[in-house]
């Protein structure tokens, strides 16, 4: 299915497709994806629930 986004002609003008992944890291590398080139301006907002759940599996 990602594969279908970033091939469709429809969203050829897109900049950046993002996504989180746990585990499928080598899936997603085979169809283009890679770690951020600068991650350090990537920013994200949590839910006070899910930001809780994440430090409990870390």
């Amino acid at each position: 299915m990602v594969q279908w986004f970033v091939e469709n002609p429809d969203y050829a003008t897109v900049r950046r497709f993002a996504l989180v992944t746990a585990d499928a890291h080598g899936v997603y590398e085979g169809v283009g994806f890679h770690t951020p080139i600068r991650p350090e301006r990537y920013m994200e907002r949590l839910s006070d629930a899910f930001a809780a759940e994440l430090k409990a599996l870390s």
